[in-house]
């Protein structure tokens, strides 16, 4: 009888001890947190409160690309992602989700591999280095469409000449051959090889 009534104490002890072990508590303010709380987490379970949560989301967006994908600020280890993505602005009024994707896509591409996006809608491709199709981003969303300049940002305004055999020229594209020659050196700027060859 003296053993059933240690082991059972023992048990006991065990329970008590598993309870503590599963409090969480904020590491930056020292609040109680729930066993789910929807604040930041690490693989190494430290945790951040939603108040403390939204600053390291802050912060980590001041910084800007070096600081994707989030790592943790105790152990320098990645955050949980979704735990990150909890924090961002739902309706995305303020362009955060999409900043965040532009981020961590950023951080995936490849030696020679750009990150292309429209100015005028939320579509973004990643294309390889090549010639002067680079300077130009042809929107694939249905609701958009539009050409760009991805140097100067604005849109290629179609000529409305349907005998215009120059694509570039029927596009619009081809006053923003200059956008290119104004961002290369002059003496190794040479129009000609940025803008096609009519015949």
């Amino acid at each position: 009888m003296n053993v059933n009534v240690k082991l059972a104490s023992g048990m006991s002890d065990q329970k008590k001890g598993d309870v503590k072990s599963q409090n969480r508590w904020c590491g930056s303010c020292g609040d109680k947190l729930a066993l789910d709380h929807p604040g930041i987490h690490c693989k190494q379970s430290h945790h951040l409160c939603t108040d403390c949560s939204q600053s390291f989301k802050n912060s980590v967006f001041n910084i800007g690309l070096d600081a994707f994908p989030p790592k943790c600020s105790f152990c320098a280890c990645h955050v949980d992602v979704l735990s990150f993505e909890r924090q961002l602005n739902g309706t995305d009024e303020s362009g955060e989700r999409s900043q965040y994707l532009t981020y961590m896509m950023m951080q995936q591409l490849e030696d020679g591999e750009v990150l292309s996006n429209c100015p005028f809608c939320p579509f973004f491709c990643t294309r390889f280095v090549e010639a002067a199709q680079l300077n130009f981003v042809h929107c694939q969303s249905p609701d958009c469409g539009k050409v760009s300049c991805s140097l100067c940002c604005k849109e290629c305004v179609p000529v409305d000449d349907d005998s215009e055999e120059d694509e570039s020229v029927r596009l619009g594209m081809a006053e923003h051959f200059a956008c290119a020659c104004a961002l290369i050196p002059a003496s190794n700027c040479i129009p000609a090889l940025l803008a096609p060859v009519r015949t």
